[in-house]
């Protein structure tokens, strides 16, 4: 197909003789004009290939502007034709990316083989731009954060996936260092140096180990990715691309399958020492009960005032080995006896209920904190009642212990209850100093307590996880750096298939 060209041109003779000279060689001319108005009107008529235009038109608005304009409204190629050959001119014309200018007179084969020059120009320009856009629809619609920086690591590009994943839009992040946009670090909590160096040194793609990123709405997100150097044809470093995959729902997914692996693992091993433990336990405690009734008597019958502070210490040591018996006890029943999930305990329960039954019981340990509770949900859920309301006064009575090193009228708890797709979620969030990273992975397992030593047994995060998990439900928690916790309980509804 041949080239379709607009011809604009001041003087009527030339512009015919430059028609026929052109049809001549197998083109196609689609108009003439010689002004700037019929010349914008011709174009956006005609949209031709190419524009053979005179620097000096008819009216007040010579070539050149009107070829700024043309450029401006589509994307086309355009050839000067003028008697000037001066430098301001051309200066001026080559401002307007034109691709080629021949000085009148000019021969046939001139103009023919500088049309097609710019003809075949334009064509890999169009090749360009389509791979160009082709490539950028690719960036933008993969699932991938994708990133591109400078050889100085200024960020030149991020596509929408990469906006999610860091907090930050395009628009404000180009022109960024890589550092400020993207804040990596270790699975200690320690910044990590900049995986875009790294690539740069090697001069090759580098994969990374597992990190997480501080979202610019302070949010930690867990990422995989892996970086590559951008090299000229010298192989030199000229930029730089790294991928990003926000792996953060991954992750959690399996932190929870280990942990729940580990937890019934536990749970199996304790039942089975809780076994092994209870028949010597109940031996011990009935020898000790039957050795004080035994040294009461003693004691009554023997009036030798010698023998009197022997007797007490005797008696103060059976007592105490009694105690530490019925502690050994306890600790046992509180493994084993909230583990098991009996079908026929299950009642519908509202959670908001259930909550204010709760904070009466553990009103005294909650003392001056002050409690905000909003409850948009009343629907039901089906759960043991006492287990539940178990797993709500531990998870009071643990906010109220976090906020202990506050003032009493700092002391705030807030629980929600609201709806969930099939389900409801409970959140208690206290204003204390938050879950440190090194015990967020032992958290739910027995004998892990938060607290100081002596000061709790580490069972009841523990023994609630296990409740709300034997009722069908989710135990979890959320603690930004700097702030206090949020422990959520998810609980099917009645209604869940």
């Amino acid at each position: 197909m041949s080239a379709r060209i607009l011809v604009v041109e001041d003087d009527a003779v030339v512009a015919r003789d430059l028609e026929l000279t052109l049809e001549g060689c197998g083109y196609q001319v689609v108009a003439v004009a010689d002004n700037y108005d019929d010349t914008l009107q011709a174009f956006d008529a005609h949209k031709p290939d190419l524009v053979l235009l005179d620097v000096r038109l008819r009216g007040a608005v010579d070539g050149i502007s009107a070829a700024s304009e043309l450029r401006k409204r589509h994307a086309c190629a355009i050839v000067y034709l003028s008697a000037f050959s001066d430098r301001q001119t051309i200066n001026r014309a080559a401002g307007t990316g034109a691709y080629g200018y021949l000085v009148k007179p000019f021969s046939e084969s001139g103009l023919s083989a500088t049309i097609e020059i710019a003809l075949e120009k334009r064509n890999l320009e169009r090749r360009v731009e389509l791979s160009e856009r082709r490539y950028s629809t690719t960036l933008h619609a993969i699932g991938d954060a994708v990133i591109v920086t400078d050889q100085s690591e200024a960020i030149t590009f991020l596509n929408p996936a990469a906006e999610s994943v860091t907090g930050w839009a395009s628009g404000a992040a180009i022109g960024q260092q890589l550092a400020t946009v993207l804040p990596l670090h270790g699975p200690g909590g320690d910044p990590i140096p900049s995986p875009m160096r790294r690539a740069f040194e090697a001069r090759a793609a580098v994969e990374l180990p597992p990190q997480t990123l501080l979202h610019r709405g302070q949010a930690v997100r867990d990422v995989d990715d892996s970086a590559a150097p951008i090299l000229n044809d010298e192989g030199q470093v000229v930029g730089g691309v790294m991928v990003l995959r926000d792996v953060t729902e991954k992750r959690e997914l399996e932190r929870r399958v280990s942990r729940s692996e580990r937890l019934a693992a536990v749970g199996t091993l304790a039942a089975a020492m809780a076994h092994e433990i209870n028949n010597p336990l109940s031996f011990v405690l009935s020898n000790t009960r039957f050795t004080l009734d035994g040294l009461e008597r003693l004691e009554r019958e023997c009036e030798a005032p010698a023998l009197a502070s022997e007797f007490e210490q005797c008696r103060q040591a059976l007592l105490d080995a009694t105690e530490g018996g019925e502690r050994i006890r306890r600790l046992v029943q509180d493994i084993t006896g909230h583990a098991r999930f009996d079908a026929s305990e299950a009642v519908e329960l509202e959670p908001s209920v259930l909550l204010t039954d709760a904070l009466k019981h553990c009103a005294a340990t909650l003392g001056s904190s002050k409690v905000n509770v909003r409850a948009s949900s009343t629907r039901r859920v089906i759960a043991q009642r006492r287990g539940l309301l178990q797993v709500f006064v531990n998870l009071l009575v643990n906010a109220a212990l976090a906020m202990e090193h506050l003032r009493p009228e700092a002391r705030c708890i807030s629980v929600t209850i609201e709806d969930q797709p099939r389900a409801v979620r409970i959140a208690v969030t206290d204003c204390g100093s938050g879950v440190a990273p090194a015990q967020r992975e032992r958290l739910f397992q027995p004998f892990s307590s938060t607290r100081a030593v002596g000061k709790g047994t580490g069972l009841g995060l523990w023994i609630s996880h296990n409740i709300v998990a034997a009722n069908g439900g989710e135990l979890s928690f959320t603690s930004p750096p700097g702030e206090g916790a949020t422990f959520i309980v998810t609980l099917p509804t009645g209604d869940a298939v």
